[in-house]
């Protein structure tokens, strides 16, 4: 499966989720925000940007998907 034209996701580390959903909610934003536990394998998730913690030495990456 994959998502729809138009609709997207942010997929990130499950430490992270619920701080990013609230976020997202916050500012009214109609994208889902999950862990990449709670995807089912046959989900097909293409990251379209990644975000680095720019104090890391790159290891820290988190994917964005849509």
């Amino acid at each position: 499966r994959s998502v729809p034209p138009g609709r997207a996701a942010i997929v990130c580390t499950a430490p992270f989720r619920r701080t990013l959903a609230d976020l997202v909610e916050r500012f009214a934003l109609s994208v889902q925000v999950f862990a990449f536990g709670e995807l089912p394998p046959e989900v097909d998730v293409r990251p379209v940007a990644i975000v680095e913690d720019p104090a890391s030495s790159g290891s820290e990456q988190l994917p964005i998907g849509a």
